[in-house]
């Protein structure tokens, strides 16, 4: 493919099918380039999608990239691809479609008069950044992928002194894994969210956000709790697309992690993903401070997989690399009153997308 035959449209909207397509098959293609993803984002955050789509001299959709502008007077005036997103950027069959999608970002964030562009990707798909793009690389972060394979032959590699101890311990006593579409356990999940994150100094999600996750995608996305004593204990939130299936949230009550709940959760789902044909079960984004976190996925034989966030113009960066700014929230945040950490969470998790 020539690039003078690369016709590359900015719109908020594609033809559906060609666009679900082109996902799904894509080695590349995750739930944040979904158009599910994309109505979620806009209709919970108000965010203005600027969706980059790339078509070959015959027409055929051949790149993607979906991007969204955020105008925060607390965290900046940017475009982001894409916002509560570990991982999006372009998709595309070949790097030089990849690089004029980027290319085409870059311009898109000009005629904006916006202050700064990131883009969140694998490695793999660095050919859309040559030499002397101008965009700073932030290499911290990693993601740890499970590959599946029959449920008995997983067991065998999952450590045995820290997750199948944890996994039979909650099984002894007595902790209950079911999975629920009720409002009422969404509230439940929601509730244990906000106090979880309030512990990690950050807001939580807004229910309606999880809310929407839960009717959007569908089968594809399922919400396991953990129950003791009749009693919510945790939760989580898994999505399928492709053969991926993500862990996408967790939650729990501190006072019960003694039972190990996080442990027959995660298991349950990776049963199931094993079960219903799925071939990776991704446990999420892993930052440079949480090194526990990075052990205790590898302790499932989940195998790290590093992330590169790009940034223009060069030397600009995410609002979350402002580390001592981000302390003096956190620690803010962990002292306000339970009773108002939803109103609030609801008012600003927007600004941090």
């Amino acid at each position: 493919m020539t690039i003078s035959n690369l016709d590359v449209i900015t719109t908020d909207s594609a033809n559906d099918l060609e666009w679900d397509h082109f996902v799904r098959i894509h080695t590349e293609g995750t739930i944040f380039h979904s158009r599910q993803w994309r109505d979620i984002l806009c209709n919970n955050f108000g965010y203005k999608p600027v969706h980059l789509f790339a078509y070959n001299e015959s027409s055929k959709l051949c790149g993607v990239l979906p991007l969204f502008v955020v105008k925060s007077p607390l965290t900046g005036q940017r475009i982001v691809s894409a916002p509560f997103s570990y991982i999006c950027g372009p998709i595309a069959d070949s790097d030089s479609v990849s690089s004029q999608l980027v290319k085409r970002a870059r311009e898109v964030l000009v005629d904006l008069r916006l202050k700064h562009l990131e883009i969140r990707m694998f490695p793999s798909d660095e050919g859309a950044f040559p030499p002397g793009s101008e965009f700073t690389q932030d290499n911290r972060y990693s993601t740890y992928i499970l590959g599946l394979k029959e449920p008995m032959e997983l067991w065998k590699s999952l450590d045995s002194g820290s997750i199948r101890w944890g996994i039979r311990k909650a099984i002894k006593d007595g902790v209950k894994i079911r999975s629920s579409i009720s409002k009422d356990d969404l509230n439940s999940f929601y509730r244990l969210n906000l106090a979880t994150k309030q512990r990690l100094g950050v807001p939580g999600h807004p229910k309606a956000f999880l809310a929407a996750i839960l009717n959007d995608f569908g089968e594809n996305a399922r919400l396991y709790l953990a129950e003791y004593n009749n009693r919510i204990i945790a939760g989580i939130i898994t999505i399928a697309h492709g053969k991926t299936v993500l862990y996408a949230y967790g939650a729990a009550d501190n006072a019960f992690l003694i039972h190990q709940p996080y442990n027959l959760l995660l298991w349950t789902a990776i049963e199931d993903a094993s079960k219903h044909g799925f071939l990776q079960f991704d446990f999420g984004r892993v930052s440079p401070s949480e090194p526990g976190l990075a052990a205790f996925k590898r302790r499932w034989g989940a195998t790290e997989k590093r992330l590169v966030y790009y940034y223009y113009p060069s030397g600009k960066g995410s609002f979350s690399q402002d580390q001592r700014g981000l302390q003096m929230a956190s620690k803010l945040w962990k002292l306000i009153p339970p009773q108002v950490v939803g109103p609030l969470s609801n008012i600003l998790f927007r600004h941090i997308g």
